[in-house]
């Protein structure tokens, strides 16, 4: 079997070239190198807002860099969701948001698709939900509330946080 000249060359430069790798590794700079813009789509003191607060020292003590809440609140999130899928996909801009941001695909003519723009990447809180009523209710549990609703409907008034959020009408 012989070996041909081109082929015993190229076997040569790949060979050079592996042990370069661990020194190309090397001279990558380090994730990350600045601070960390944290979108919050909602005005402060929120939720979302409230959530994400929480976790900044801790996620700073872990990356080593500090991560900044920037609230776009507006336009039911869209401000703030726009902002992080038009930024450069470094790392460095991330989205705080509740699922409601999936909701976004439902409204027509947004300047990014919140399908493709945008990737979720893990969940950090969950919330619950609680049914509340006046002390003076004569209700004292949700099945007695169901059952007067159905036999008064229009009757009973209700307050939420708004369609299209964690907690819809």
């Amino acid at each position: 079997m012989s070996i041909h000249r081109r082929e015993l060359l190229q076997a040569s430069a790949l060979g050079l070239s592996m042990g370069l790798v661990p020194a190309l590794a090397r001279a990558a700079p380090a994730y990350p190198t600045r601070p960390i813009m944290m979108v919050v789509p909602a005005a402060a003191g929120g939720a979302v807002d409230v959530t994400a607060r929480a976790l900044q020292p801790r996620m700073a003590e872990l990356l080593g860099q500090p991560r900044v809440i920037d609230n776009r609140a507006g336009a039911g999130g869209h401000l703030g969701n726009a902002l992080v899928a038009k930024a450069a996909p470094d790392g460095y801009t991330m989205l705080a948001c509740s699922g409601s941001v999936l909701l976004s695909g439902v409204y027509r003519n947004l300047n990014y698709n919140p399908v493709t723009d945008l990737l979720p990447i893990g969940m950090y809180a969950t919330a619950g939900f609680i049914l509340v009523v006046p002390a003076s209710s004569p209700f004292k549990s949700a099945s007695e509330l169901i059952a007067y609703a159905r036999a008064h409907p229009g009757k009973l008034n209700f307050g939420s946080t708004g369609t299209g959020t964690a907690m819809p009408p």
